[in-house]
């Protein structure tokens, strides 16, 4: 019975990795380029992919999660450059990424240092919880701003809900 379990769940595995490949055109998910890793973060915008798949890529390819770091660290240090060119200088927009920036620093920090499933779904919550705070907050500014800030915001907000996925597999190492 236990084996049949671990049938299913790899199967369903190797069908959600297919499914991301498929729509996001990767050939290889271990040499993500920023190209690709803004192409599954629009997925996830639009609502194509979720959660799952990105831990199922995470499982499945273990360069994977460092590679999406990269790019989503790339993607959020370019916020701020962003924002100051369309002019709309928002101080509490700014304040609000850098207390991100350490959040989540300090929560990879934790992730990687941590061994048992228990602490890592410990900052899978602290991170979804971090991240529903944040979309709230980018909601505000959003309606006190123009449409820019929601076609920035909306990046960086997948960006979070990808970061959660990554932690909880522990950045690429087999939780199981």
């Amino acid at each position: 019975m236990l084996m049949l379990q671990d049938n299913s769940k790899m199967e369903n595995n190797n069908s959600l990795v297919a499914e991301v490949k498929e729509k996001a055109n990767l050939t290889n998910s271990e040499e993500l380029s920023l190209e690709e890793s803004q192409k599954i973060l629009n997925l996830i915008e639009e609502g194509e992919i979720d959660e799952k798949h990105i831990k199922a890529l995470a499982k499945d390819s273990p360069k994977f999660s460092t590679k999406f770091i990269e790019s989503m660290t790339e993607l959020v240090h370019t916020f701020p450059t962003l924002v100051e060119k369309v002019g709309d200088v928002n101080q509490e927009a700014l304040d609000k990424i850098d207390h991100i920036n350490h959040t989540v620093k300090t929560l990879k920090d934790l992730a990687s240092n941590i061994q048992s499933d228990e602490g890592r779904i410990k900052i899978a919550e602290l991170i979804f919880q971090l991240s529903k705070d944040y979309n709230e907050t980018l909601k505000e500014i959003n309606a006190n701003t123009n449409n820019t800030w929601s076609k920035i915001g909306g990046t960086i907000a997948s960006a979070f809900v990808i970061g959660l996925a990554i932690i909880f597999q522990g950045f690429g190492g087999d939780s199981t």
